[in-house]
């Protein structure tokens, strides 16, 4: 559901598909490519997004969201 979310918003914020997007997904994290100015406006579309899937299944617990950017996936572990 987060990936849907996310994707609906990448949509309108990115018309150009070839501008950004979800490279891969493997379970609950998402690696995506953007362009630098945007890092802060899609950080927050996937935090609005992991926690609002999260608040569909997890009802008695809180969800947690850790984004993580750099210029590639190594840099960000």
């Amino acid at each position: 559901y987060a990936m849907l979310y996310v994707d609906e918003a990448f949509e309108k914020l990115f018309p150009d598909p070839l501008t950004s997007g979800i490279v891969a997904a493997v379970h609950d994290e998402f690696l995506v490519c953007c362009p630098i100015e945007y890092e802060e406006q899609v950080k927050q579309i996937l935090r609005d997004g992991m926690l609002w899937a999260c608040g569909l299944f997890l009802k008695a617990v809180p969800g947690e969201v850790n984004i993580e950017s750099g210029p590639d996936w190594a840099s960000c572990y």
